[in-house]
């Protein structure tokens, strides 16, 4: 039961409750901005090693380093106002050249570039005046290798900075506290050649790597070096991979770009040396709501974008740019928002177990809708997100409970009569783990325990934008390390499925979070209804299970087959044999096997339909809520139920405004 205030649980137990709901139509994906990019400039200049900054006063400043009939110069640029139209074609040479890599970061109207030439020598540009005019380079220290591959430069709020660079295998950073340059530091990772590392700070120094690690697979990671936020000053996070390719393939990664406009966005680029060779330019975020230590990467999506060098990330607050040398391109960062809950004619939502959906008619007789997808109503097309909102009017205005959020699947445009409508069907955030398919072969705990349920669990959730909370568990969500592979081509909802076939536990979306809880048969009730709150109608049956014997076999330590079994005799007395047969090769132990038994008889419990009642919308009701009901004219007192399923129906014109409520067994 999600938690109302006194004024809107008052209302909406009242006999003459008046409704009042919101419907909102967003530009997002999982929680972020969906970004719309446009190309800004495309030039002829030749490609090379890059980096891009943001100034002081909003101009663009770009870097870039020429190649080998240039003697690898390194040249600058400033462009007042990025925008189509601008100059993005002229370059200043600094000087100085023989480079090998360089990285440009700005702080207020402070621009910094720290490069290193062949010779290993590294040496820091500045300017004090948003990169009108730039100092004579310093050399800063000294690489250990003149094999340096990427090169990337992060401030902190106060003004000091950190250089990380790449040492052929290692990671290395050098930082500058107050105005002083402090000795060279290395990770304390095992990696194979890495090609690319962008750093961005929040709290602790976040960044993104590119590599190949000791087994020859080409991987994309994030980590953390503790700056006293989640970490500790000097201490590295494990490396979190978010996207990966086998080993002796035909794919790598390289050129990666991070930032964080909204929510942290990383861009990579993938290169493919078949027969058609390919590099394009990859795109991944956060899912929003978590923290970057979450490690929740949305699967990576492709675009149209290509270089040999990537493209470099960063954001001016209005937009955030994608730029390469010949190449650039920006997107705005803020979200459109749409409130249309004015105009509906009839809506109807319903959730149950693992699948919500939601129908809403809107009026459009005036022909507000009739450019839907388009222009100013470009957010309202399939792949947006919408938020139903139900509420009441209270003492104290307009109250709503939370929003249930779903992504819009089609628009139909409707003619009948004479009047003009808009239907919109729009499906929860489980429409994506439907459409996620996994592109690699995963594998864990084929020999030791690496992932419990719920991290695997966890990580096909974030393919597809999903986090995941625990509100409570059962021992087997965290405890029980199954033998379970990803094959090529899986989908997220199967996948999904067959990981909670191991535990008791139930779930439900609310937003893009998927909330775990552990039902049990002494959960006390959170909501009366009947008394306080109106029963317009109620249907009360009694059910069987559809399971009352269960047969599981495992395999023990010594690979010997073992079988045993769980009974629920007065069912079986009552309605025969309903046999569910199993065999696990993750059961290893008696006790293991007793936890299984348990899992699936209580689970065939809790799917027992045992009715339903109709009410006024109750805006706090939650999936799984265990209820009481009472009709004392019916002779009906604290009768304890469990919410299987909520199904909200709104017609303002009729005036309906009601849910009925599935009701299982506790």
């Amino acid at each position: 039961m999600y938690p109302l205030s006194l004024s809107l649980l008052s209302a909406q137990q009242s006999a003459c409750a008046c409704p009042k709901v919101k419907l909102t139509v967003r530009n997002r994906l999982d929680g972020a901005s969906k970004l719309k990019w446009e190309e800004i400039y495309a030039g002829t200049q030749p490609e090379g090693y890059h980096s891009v900054a943001i100034a002081g006063d909003g101009a663009m400043i770009r870097i870039r380093i020429g190649d080998n009939p240039d003697n690898y110069r390194l040249y600058f640029q400033r462009v007042a106002q990025p925008a189509p139209g601008a100059d993005f074609g002229q370059w200043t040479y600094s000087g100085s050249y023989f480079f090998s890599r360089a990285g440009v970061a700005s702080f207020g109207n402070k621009v910094c570039v720290v490069a290193v030439d062949y010779n290993r020598n590294m040496f820091i540009f500045e300017s004090t005046n948003n990169g009108q005019t730039w100092s004579a380079p310093v050399k800063i220290g000294t690489s250990n290798t003149s094999q340096v591959y990427g090169v990337s430069i992060a401030f902190k709020p106060n003004g000091d900075m950190a250089v990380f660079y790449i040492e052929r295998t290692l990671l290395c950073y050098k930082k500058r506290v107050n105005g002083n340059w402090q000795s060279r530091q290395q990770w304390d990772k095992s990696t194979d050649v890495l090609s690319g590392v962008s750093a961005v700070y929040d709290g602790d120094w976040r960044l993104a790597v590119s590599g190949t690690d000791l087994s020859g697979c080409s991987k994309v990671w994030s980590l953390s070096l503790g700056d006293g936020a989640d970490f500790a000053v000097g201490v590295w996070s494990p490396l979190y991979e978010f996207a990966s390719a086998p080993a002796g393939g035909l794919y790598s990664y390289t050129s990666v770009s991070m930032d964080c406009p909204d929510v942290f966005r990383v861009c990579y680029l993938e290169n493919y040396t078949g027969s058609v060779a390919d590099k394009r330019a990859f795109l991944s975020h956060l899912v929003a709501d978590t923290g970057f230590n979450d490690n929740i990467w949305r699967e990576s999506v492709p675009t149209s974008m290509s270089s040999d060098y990537g493209f470099a990330m960063v954001n001016d607050g209005q937009y955030v740019y994608l730029a390469g040398i010949s190449r650039i391109y920006r997107a705005k960062i803020a979200q459109n928002s749409l409130e249309i809950g004015a105009d509906i004619l009839r809506l109807e939502s319903a959730c149950g177990n693992l699948k919500g959906s939601l129908a809403v008619e809107l009026d459009n007789s005036s022909g507000r809708y009739t450019g839907a997808g388009n222009g100013e109503l470009d957010m309202l097309a399939p792949g947006s997100e919408i938020e139903f909102y139900p509420g009441y009017e209270t003492e104290s205005g307009n109250e709503y409970g939370p929003g249930q959020l779903y992504i819009i699947q089609s628009l139909e445009r409707r003619i009948a009569g004479g009047k003009s409508s808009l239907l919109i069907r729009a499906e929860d955030a489980f429409c994506r783990l439907k459409r996620w398919r996994a592109t690699n072969q995963m594998r864990w705990n084929r020999n030791s325990s690496q992932l419990s349920v719920r991290g695997i669990l966890g990580y096909v959730l974030s393919k597809a934008g999903i986090r995941m909370e625990v509100l409570n568990a059962s021992a087997q969500l965290g405890n029980f390390y199954p033998d379970f592979t990803i094959h090529v081509g899986d989908d997220g909802f199967e996948l999904m499925g067959k990981l909670l076939s191991f535990v008791t536990d139930l779930v439900f979306l609310q937003g893009n979070c998927l909330y775990s809880i552990y039902p049990q048969a002494a959960d006390n009730p959170l909501y009366s209804y009947g008394v306080t709150h109106p029963v317009f109608s109620g249907i009360y049956a009694d059910t069987s299970s559809e399971v009352n014997r269960v047969v599981l076999e495992g395999v023990d330590a010594a690979s010997n087959l073992f079988m045993v079994q769980g009974f629920v005799w007065e069912e079986i007395y009552q309605n025969h044999d309903l046999t569910l047969r199993l065999y696990d090769r993750n059961i290893n132990t008696l006790a293991q096997a007793g936890e299984r038994l348990d899992s699936c008889l209580r689970m065939a419990v809790l799917k027992q339909q045992m009715g339903q009642i109709v009410v006024p919308i109750n805006c706090g009701q939650q999936l799984f809520d265990v209820i009481s009901i009472s009709q004392p004219e019916c002779g009906l007192e604290g009768l304890i139920r469990r919410i299987n399923g909520i199904r909200t129906s709104y017609e303002p014109c009729k005036g309906i405004y009601r849910q009925e409520l599935s009701l299982g067994k506790v």
